[in-house]
């Protein structure tokens, strides 16, 4: 792990990136309006003309015996040397393969203590050949490239499900609810990966949330533009902001009759009622957004009524992805699929876990362009 992603130095970093930041914030609110300051929301323009994007097969793990054998609702992890880190159920062992699909290694087991896990939120590779493994409630447990267990950062509260990434000039950052005081209404948090301690809390103007923010301190995260940057989206609105520990410093929303706004009431019903439309992904490069939303297939209906406890998720969602051009800030790319992908995997790739006809798991991870696959 190089020395400036550690804990130590994140402190030193911020404490002298927050004191400029605040100096510049107090001579700029001086003299501008509060609303320039909070960084208006610039709608999401619609596409110009028809802009379709394809999937093309680019990865297939799993086998039908063996350690290499995978579980239901499979979730993979890439690093930057071509391994594969896959997570199924139950969530407590990581499975790794290499980028042709063979499989290598395993590691982790059930259970509270080193090397184990209780519920597998993320798996990040964060450089120098070790990985990070967002475990809840315990926190960061830390492993080489070969699956040996390195040492673990305990956190001080439990880390939500939907956001963690890696970003250049942050480190470690999570959404979470908080429980502690100082921290209430914060979603974001800059960890220490020496001891899990919270260096920076920030991703909201006014320190609360309003009433209106059903989903809290859920949000998806994507690395930032540029480095000390974020950007979180929120589950239930189609918002998706950039943030540094100093504030927001872009907001786009867009509005389209597919994603109503969710409120606390239209939350509260069962499979029986129309699902609401959920975004469940983000991923970024420079120039462009990748949005993954969860919304109601067709069939929903028939779905609930064949299982009205856990319906078939195939037939109760569709998955639709949005690509945005974020110096124009319109939408250049959508595609709607008939089934419930999984994740995305990086920007422009997406997995999703499917059954062969002999009844084992396969995961397959898609290439996605606005270039149709040749025949």
């Amino acid at each position: 792990m190089t020395s400036h992603r550690t804990g130590r130095h994140l402190r030193v970093h911020f404490s002298r990136f927050h004191l400029i930041g605040w100096l510049a914030s107090a001579a700029v609110a001086s003299c501008l309006p509060l609303a320039h300051i909070s960084a208006q929301a610039t709608p999401i323009a619609e596409c110009t003309a028809p802009c379709p994007l394809f999937l093309e097969l680019a990865a297939t793990f799993g086998d039908d015996a063996g350690p290499g054998l995978l579980g239901a609702s499979v979730r993979g992890f890439p690093d930057s040397n071509g391994r594969w880190y896959l997570v199924d159920r139950p969530p407590t062992e990581v499975k790794v393969y290499d980028s042709a699909g063979a499989f290598l290694h395993r590691f982790g087991r059930s259970g509270e203590g080193p090397g184990e896990f209780s519920l597998i939120r993320y798996v990040l590779p964060i450089g120098d050949g070790v990985v990070a493994v967002l475990d809840d409630p315990s926190g960061l447990k830390f492993f080489d490239s070969a699956g040996n267990f390195l040492r673990e950062a305990r956190l001080p509260f439990a880390p939500g499900g939907n956001g963690a990434v890696y970003a250049d000039g942050l480190g470690f950052v999570i959404s979470a609810n908080a429980p502690t005081p100082g921290r209430a209404g914060l979603p974001l948090h800059i960890v220490d990966l020496d001891d899990g301690s919270v260096d920076v809390s920030f991703g909201s103007l006014t320190g609360e949330y309003p009433f209106s923010d059903v989903d809290g301190a859920s949000r998806y995260l994507a690395e930032g533009p540029a480095a000390g940057a974020v950007w979180a989206a929120r589950l239930y609105e189609y918002r998706i902001e950039l943030w540094t520990p100093d504030g927001l410093q872009r907001s786009l929303v867009r509005e389209v009759s597919w994603f109503p706004p969710a409120t606390q009431s239209t939350l509260a019903h069962g499979w029986s009622e129309r699902p609401n439309t959920i975004l469940v992904g983000l991923a970024a490069t420079g120039s462009e957004l990748w949005v993954k939303f969860r919304v109601a297939d067709e069939r929903w209906m028939e779905a609930a009524e064949e299982n009205p406890v856990n319906p078939d998720r195939g037939l109760f969602y569709d998955t639709m992805i949005e690509v945005i051009d974020l110096d124009a800030s319109r939408v250049v790319g959508r595609v709607r699929l008939d089934e419930d992908y999984s994740n995305f995997v990086a920007p422009g790739m997406i997995g999703r876990t499917v059954v062969t006809p002999a009844g084992s798991v396969r995961y397959q991870v898609y290439r996605i362009s606005s270039r149709a696959p040749a025949n």
